[in-house]
């Protein structure tokens, strides 16, 4: 019988597939992380960062670690991961949502400021749609009538 000390955190990767034609690697992850002291399991952070050492990769953001399960009672996680070669094949490739995931708090709050900044407030633009329709108006049936006779 193998023996775990207390707040030890051992990774497996197992149905490891190098995907040529998505220029990533994709494994499923077993963490096992008996005795931790936390109220969760162990994060994705630190799994990605565990992940990137353990294959050389040039930055943790380039590995996507994602459909996280911790097992009833704990101690063991399961997880998938993707490592991808480059930003722009993981740019092209994963879904806006896990990308977002991914993302330092304060790039998020950075992006989400620069988006409501450009974002026009609901009174311009009512007031751009009112002037359009009062610009592009159609004449009215009368004014239609008496050009005509």
């Amino acid at each position: 019988m193998v023996e775990i000390k207390q707040n030890e955190v051992s990774m497996r990767v197992r149905k490891f597939m190098t995907n040529p034609i998505l220029s990533r690697k994709q494994m499923l992850v077993d963490v096992y992380h008996y005795g931790v002291k936390s109220t969760s399991a162990v994060s994705r952070k630190a799994i990605a960062e565990r992940l990137s050492i353990l294959y050389n990769v040039a930055s943790p953001q380039l590995v996507h670690v994602f459909n996280v399960a911790t097992a009833f009672g704990g101690g063991k996680t399961t997880c998938k991961a993707h490592i991808y070669d480059r930003v722009e094949d993981l740019e092209a490739i994963e879904p806006r949502f896990r990308r977002w995931r991914n993302l330092e708090e304060e790039q998020k709050k950075q992006l989400l400021d620069d988006r409501r900044s450009s974002r026009k407030t609901r009174v311009v633009r009512r007031s751009t749609k009112n002037k359009l329709k009062k610009f592009f108006k159609k004449p009215s049936k009368d004014k239609v009538a008496v050009k005509n006779s």
